[in-house]
């Protein structure tokens, strides 16, 4: 408690007296641009990592930065959870793009991926697990097409429940040497996507193309941002030669 009283102080005294003028304009009325989707680990600073100022962007952060699909809810209000009145709220606000950020070395994912071998799960009835358990059974049933077809081909096909255009595929890099419980991440990142995209209100914006839904993650090791490339199939991390090439279409929409 002590660091968060001193910080108070310090952004009282150094920062506040800039910041001031941003915020007056502010106190009545913002237009986020963006919803980012996070885990709520401590390591993760999504404000910090995308120099995002105050009215910039919406941010949900639980564990394993996690959208249930709509399927587990229905159209009825009577099913209420945090995230999908976020969804909604945001997207309610006019917000033109939605990001589900993952990261390295995630504990959410690290619980999940235990979960297929139960005998070393020492978790399995708590909170956290039945969370995983309700809301990313998918991801890891995705996950595990890895295994099942590993000496034939290296990548995940995303496509239920979405059209055509928008199918996803994921290969990996055998050079980067991700880890599995990384490489469950980068996967659930994706399937999270789908989830998004399953809601109506969701649906009909990105059918005008008043909304687009972004994958990213997040090295922490590295300190590194990628971005998910349909095209290349990959996380790509962002770089100036990546905002020239692979990434410029993002920047001249903006």
């Amino acid at each position: 408690m002590e660091k968060l009283l001193l910080g108070v102080m310090k952004f009282r005294n150094l920062v506040q007296p800039s910041m001031l003028p941003s915020l007056k304009k502010l106190a009545n009325k913002a237009q986020p641009r963006m919803l980012m989707i996070t885990c709520m680990d401590s390591r993760l600073c999504p404000t910090s990592f995308t120099q995002a100022d105050p009215g910039d962007m919406f941010i949900v952060r639980n564990p394993g930065n996690m959208m249930p699909h709509s399927q587990l809810f229905g159209e009825s209000h009577q099913s209420a959870l945090s995230e999908r009145a976020a969804l909604e709220l945001a997207v309610s606000s006019g917000v033109e793009h939605v990001a589900v950020c993952g990261h390295s070395n995630c504990k959410a994912m690290a619980f999940l991926h235990q979960s297929l071998t139960p005998e070393e799960n020492t978790a399995q009835n708590s909170w956290v697990s039945s969370w995983l358990k309700r809301y990313a059974q998918a991801s890891l049933t995705k996950f595990e097409q890895l295994d099942v077809h590993a000496s034939e081909v290296n990548k995940i096909t995303f496509s239920s429940n979405l059209r055509e255009h928008e199918k996803m595929e994921l290969v990996f890099d055998n050079q980067k040497n991700l880890s599995a419980v990384d490489k469950l991440s980068q996967v659930h990142v994706l399937e999270q996507i789908q989830n998004i995209k399953s809601y109506g209100f969701v649906r009909d914006l990105l059918d005008k193309k008043a909304l687009q839904v972004h994958g990213l993650w997040f090295d922490i090791g590295d300190g590194e941002m990628s971005l998910y490339s349909k095209n290349d199939k990959k996380f790509i991390v962002i770089n100036e030669q990546t905002l020239e090439t692979t990434f410029s279409h993002l920047i001249t929409a903006d």
